[in-house]
């Protein structure tokens, strides 16, 4: 992104409040989110858990739930469907880390699989 379409989204970004959490941050709130856990793949921080089913059906109707949570929110994870599991990642592409919106996030899907 550049120019004037880059200078908006960045002031968006600033008003709105959203900001790559310090590692400080990450560590004190993981403990309040359970099963997940920071991952780096190329550097970049990441929510990461991984959530288990019985069969394959089960897991991909949770990935329909997590995929309307995220539309309603406008905050897409990264999922991978397998037999018996789904792998969640959330951060934040644009600020390349983790945000407290990925922590929002990362509490709604795990409300969603405890329900």
């Amino acid at each position: 992104m550049s120019g004037c379409r880059g200078a908006i989204f960045f002031h968006l970004l600033m008003y709105c409040g959203m900001k790559k959490c310090t590692d400080e941050e990450i560590v004190s709130r993981l403990p309040h989110i359970a099963g997940w856990e920071v991952v780096r793949p190329e550097g970049v921080g990441r929510l990461f858990r991984v959530f288990a089913f019985d069969d394959f059906s089960g897991a991909v109707a949770f990935c329909v739930q997590v995929a309307m949570l995220a539309e309603k929110a406008d905050h897409h994870p990264m999922m991978v469907v397998e037999w018996g599991s789904v792998q969640v990642s959330w951060w934040s592409h644009e600020l390349k880390g983790v945000s407290e919106k990925d922590f929002e996030m990362a509490e709604a899907t795990s409300a969603l699989y405890d329900s």
